[in-house]
């Protein structure tokens, strides 16, 4: 995993450390590799929308039923208790929501040996700040918050976002609500 850990040199925004300071060598087969999805555990944490489709792919969890919805807008789920509960290989994908993690519990772990790695789309606080002792760990990736950042994705967002606004002028229930439960009485 790499991180930007230094502020690049202009044009050189979201290029890896290993380029940008002139540090990538010669190609060698082991080099930057990680680990395949296939025949590995699969943990998935809130079965929402993106939940569930990043789980359906995995016959493990539709065999084991291992399918459970998680607490609304939880804090912390992700804890030193879960992280030890993992093994040193693994590797957390944060793509979810920031506060979901527990950042100081993983500063330990990924310092600790106690897992791998770590991938986080979102942070805790967002936006994570430079000098964060996250952004320093080289077997931790962060990117700013751009799961979604397709051209397609966003179009499909902006869509979403007017049908919404269309029907809560006319006084309806917004077909893309994701917190229903608002309308519930």
């Amino acid at each position: 995993m790499v991180v930007v850990t230094r502020r690049p040199p202009d044009g050189a925004e979201g290029m890896p450390a290993e380029v940008v300071e002139g540090r990538w060598g010669e190609w060698n087969p082991m080099y930057m590799v990680g680990s395949e999805l296939h025949g590995s555990v699969l943990g998935v944490v809130g079965l929402g929308r993106i939940g569930r489709a990043a789980a359906a792919g995995p016959p493990a969890f539709r065999d084991a039923g291992a399918l459970r919805q998680a607490p609304p807008r939880p804090r912390r789920l992700i804890d030193r208790r879960a992280l030890a509960a993992m093994k040193p290989s693994a590797v957390l994908v944060n793509a979810s929501r920031g506060p979901v993690v527990d950042t100081d519990a993983l500063v330990e772990a990924l310092t600790g040996g106690v897992i791998a790695a770590a991938g986080l789309d979102v942070t805790d606080p967002e936006p994570l700040p430079a000098d964060h002792p996250l952004a320093a760990l080289p077997n931790c990736f962060i990117v700013p918050h751009i799961g979604s950042a397709s051209v397609q994705t966003r179009v499909r967002m902006a869509e979403r976002a007017a049908v919404n606004l269309a029907a809560a002028m006319r006084g309806e229930q917004m077909p893309h609500c994701i917190n229903p439960e608002v309308y519930r009485t």
